[in-house]
C-alpha cells in the first residue's frame, strides 16, 4: 500500500499558547512577537494610556518630546497651558514687588524767595505764616477792608458775620514783618497778593466794608490789583466781581 503523509498540525495561535491544562504557576514562554494583549491585572504597559494614546508631555516611546519638562511644563518658562509660574513675569523679567528705597538723602523745599527781592523767607515759617493769614476759606465771597482800630465797622466783624473768607494776620503784623525782616511792599507781595490771587482764580466776587477809592493804604493796593486782573467794581454795592465774556469776543 502507498504512504500518504499526514498533514502537519496548525500552528498555535497566540490565544492558544496557554492551555487550560497547564498547572497554576508555570511559566509558559510566549511565542517570538511578544504578546500583544493587556499584563494580567489590566493596567496599561508602561509609556501607554489605558486606551493607547500616548500620555501627554511623552513619546510613543515614554521619551520626554523636546522643549518640555519632564513634569508637562515647557521650557520656556510657562506652564503647558500657557499660564505663567509663581513669581515671573510673562517677560521673563524679575517679578513685581516694592522698588529699592532711595538711600539719599531727601531735598530739602527751597525758601521762599520775596518777589522783587533778594530776600528769602524760610520755607517752613512761610507756609505756616500763609496758612494763618486766611479765614473762611471755603466761603464763596470775599471780604475786604479796614481794621479802623477794631471799631464795629472794620472788615473782619463784617467777614464774620457774612461768613466771608478774609485775610489777616491779627496782631502777628508787626512781629512776622520784624522776625522775617519785610516791609510793608514785602509783606504785601508774600502775602496779600498770593491771597487775592486764589480768591481770584476762583472767580469769587469781593465786597468792601470801606469804599476802596481814594484810600492810600493797602485796600488801596488791593483793589488796584484787582483792576489789573479784570474785576469791576461796583460803587454803588461796593463790590467787585470777575470779569465776564462779552458777546462777539
Amino acid at each position: 500500500m502507498p504512504r500518504v503523509d499526514a498533514p502537519a498540525p496548525p500552528a498555535a495561535s497566540h490565544g492558544d499558547v496557554q492551555s487550560a491544562t497547564v498547572p497554576p504557576g508555570t511559566v509558559v514562554d510566549a511565542p517570538a512577537g511578544g504578546t500583544h494583549g493587556a499584563p494580567p491585572d489590566g493596567a496599561a504597559p508602561d509609556g501607554a494610556a489605558s486606551d493607547g494614546a500616548t500620555p501627554d508631555g511623552a513619546g510613543s516611546d515614554g521619551a520626554t518630546p523636546d522643549g518640555a519638562a519632564s513634569d508637562g511644563a515647557t521650557l520656556d518658562g510657562t506652564g503647558s497651558d500657557g499660564a505663567t509660574p509663581d513669581g515671573a513675569s510673562p517677560d521673563g523679567g524679575a517679578p513685581d514687588g516694592p522698588a529699592p528705597e532711595s538711600s539719599g538723602p531727601v531735598p530739602a523745599h527751597a525758601d521762599f524767595q520775596v518777589p522783587g527781592t533778594a530776600k528769602t523767607i524760610d520755607y517752613v515759617a512761610y507756609q505756616e505764616t500763609l496758612a494763618a493769614s486766611v479765614h473762611n476759606a471755603d466761603a464763596a465771597e470775599v471780604m475786604l477792608g479796614k481794621w479802623d482800630d477794631g471799631a464795629p465797622t472794620n472788615y473782619v466783624s463784617k467777614a464774620e458775620e457774612g461768613g466771608y473768607e478774609y485775610f489777616s494776620l491779627g496782631d502777628q503784623w508787626g512781629p512776622i514783618m520784624k522776625a522775617q525782616d519785610l516791609d510793608m511792599a514785602d509783606m504785601f507781595a508774600s502775602y496779600n497778593a498770593p491771597f487775592l490771587d486764589d480768591a481770584i482764580a476762583q472767580g469769587k466776587t469781593f465786597h468792601f466794608s470801606h469804599d476802596p477809592i481814594g484810600d492810600t493804604k493797602s485796600l488801596h493796593k488791593e483793589f488796584e490789583y484787582m483792576q489789573g486782573r479784570g474785576y469791576r467794581y461796583d460803587p454803588d454795592s461796593m463790590t467787585a466781581t470777575a470779569p465776564t465774556i462779552r458777546s462777539g469776543d
